[in-house]
């Protein structure tokens, strides 16, 4: 998000009509400083979490309250989703149905046709695997209870391993069925050569985690 207020920064310094080339309603695009805003409120509210976790496993009046300590980032991550998802017209609400709409159409790729922010938002996606996979770390140590434990199954869990997989390559998909979109309604065949470029990228996704997933087990070809 930093990034992009300094991208949005030298946008308006160099007189780049950004809102309408990435199609927001006039008037209600952000500008870098609400952009820096919700940054430094998100980065806040994360080191406010850790400080929480670190402090109530330091006093011994709520030491024993391990199960409610553990509760501490599942709640951060629900505020964002109660903040994304809030109907009200506080918080930027315009801004936040854009980007739901952009997710959305990414999700449908190759039923919608293909714009700016929709293979611009995919590409900042493909860069957030890890941050997907630790939502679905979230979904499974809080789903099945490991945080009453504090310990971590997940990884003995079949579900688990199957969508290790699967998330990790889902931001690629999207982009390459966008490119095949753009392949049939364009004719241009770098899109095709892009396409190749984002399903090659799955496969070395996939090979990679197997190979991490399984360091210790001898592959034997024969």
């Amino acid at each position: 998000m930093v990034m992009y207020a300094g991208n949005i920064y030298f946008w308006r310094r160099y007189h780049v009509n950004y809102s309408f080339i990435f199609g927001f309603k006039q008037g209600t695009e952000l500008g870098y400083r609400e952009v820096l805003l919700l940054s430094t409120g998100l980065a806040t509210l994360a080191f406010a979490s850790v400080l929480a976790n670190l402090d109530m496993e330091m006093d011994e009046k709520t030491k024993d309250f391990r199960a409610f300590t553990e509760l501490l980032p599942l709640g951060l991550v629900i505020l964002l989703l109660v903040i994304i998802f809030f109907p009200f017209n506080i918080l930027y609400r315009s801004s936040r149905f854009f980007l739901l709409c952009c997710v959305f159409r990414c999700i449908c790729a190759p039923l919608y046709k293909v714009t700016l922010p929709d293979f611009f938002l995919a590409d900042q996606l493909t860069s957030q695997i890890q941050a997907l996979r630790s939502l679905e770390f979230y979904l499974c140590y809080y789903g099945w209870g490991d945080f009453k434990q504090r310990r971590n199954m997940c990884k003995s869990n079949y579900v688990y391993n199957m969508f290790y997989f699967i998330v990790a390559t889902i931001p690629y998909w999207w982009r390459l069925l966008q490119c095949l979109r753009r392949l049939v309604e364009e004719r241009d065949p770098m899109q095709g050569y892009n396409g190749l470029k984002y399903f090659s990228t799955i496969v070395a996704v996939l090979m990679r985690t197997a190979y991490s997933r399984q360091r210790g087990q001898v592959w034997l070809i024969g």
